[in-house]
């Protein structure tokens, strides 16, 4: 058999043997990005679209976003370094830079407050009133449930014992749990009322706010993570943010532009830290 033959006859063999969803070396590899599931899995990946799709352009690789079950499954998988890069609500992100060695790499900074919000013609009229009724609230490890629990000891309230915490899967069924009269008030982002039809929102009033806390969502990448890759995806990033299309994505979503971070914004998030420490040993 001549060289000729046997290398056409070796070429056969492989494409013979090769999966038909295997990758070829020549292809570029694709691009996983994580998202803590501070919405449903459908509202998130809508809401990223755009940004999926610029990343892809810009990169030439495909790119996909991937999320978890709870803030407990994608805490518990950061910690395994099983996000390359990936989108942290900003404790979570804090927590992977200070004990995983995650490098924070951008953030879209607005203010992050917690509401209270009851029906309109409800008793309670300030968080004080909550004395002895149920709140409606986020998953128990999302910063907006722990500046809301702080915000009702501050009231003069114990979270568990004078005023009981109930969670609900997202922002809204938080509130649908109060108009359905399945809870007293609902502790939501202060944006969620403006996701919701004013039919909906003229049936609500505001009791009272957690502190402010001027940071939201982190981007990261893991430390094992090249820096030529790091550098590449972060100045897509940039890119997207800078577009019509970023500037869009930041006014829809009411997260703020994607912006760098600078170390002095994150500390404010450190007391946060051992509670969600605490809480997924114990969950």
């Amino acid at each position: 058999m001549t060289n000729w033959s046997w290398l056409r006859c070796a070429a056969i063999l492989v494409c013979f043997l090769m999966p038909s969803g295997a990758v070829r070396a020549d292809q570029p590899q694709s691009l996983e990005i994580g998202i803590t599931p501070y919405y449903s899995t459908r509202v998130l990946f809508e809401q990223y679209e755009p940004m999926r799709q610029h990343l892809e352009r810009s990169l030439g690789r495909p790119t996909f976003f991937v999320t978890a079950t709870d803030f407990k499954a994608f805490a518990l998988k950061t910690r395994d370094h099983g996000y390359r890069f990936m989108f942290d609500v900003p404790h979570f992100g804090r927590l992977a830079e200070v004990d995983d060695g995650y490098r924070v790499l951008a953030q879209m900074k607005a203010v992050l407050r917690g509401t209270f919000l009851a029906k309109k013609d409800a008793p309670a009229k300030n968080l004080a009133d909550l004395r002895g009724l149920t709140v409606a609230t986020p998953d128990p490890l999302a910063i907006i449930t722990m500046m809301g629990a702080e915000a009702l000891i501050d009231a003069g309230l114990e979270p568990g014992k004078t005023v009981h915490l109930e969670k609900r899967p997202s922002h809204n069924t938080a509130v649908l749990s109060v108009l359905n009269g399945e809870a007293d008030a609902a502790l939501v982002w202060y944006k969620t009322m403006a996701s919701m039809a004013p039919e909906t929102t003229e049936r609500l009033r505001v009791i009272g706010n957690t502190v402010d806390v001027a940071a939201f969502i982190l981007f990261l990448a893991a430390p094992e993570v090249p820096e030529a890759e790091v550098k590449a995806v972060q100045s897509a990033l940039f890119e997207f943010a800078r577009s019509d299309a970023g500037q869009a994505f930041a006014k829809a979503t009411g997260y703020g532009h994607i912006i760098p971070v600078a170390s002095d914004d994150l500390t404010i998030l450190d007391r946060y830290l051992d509670p969600v420490r605490k809480a997924l040993e114990s969950r």
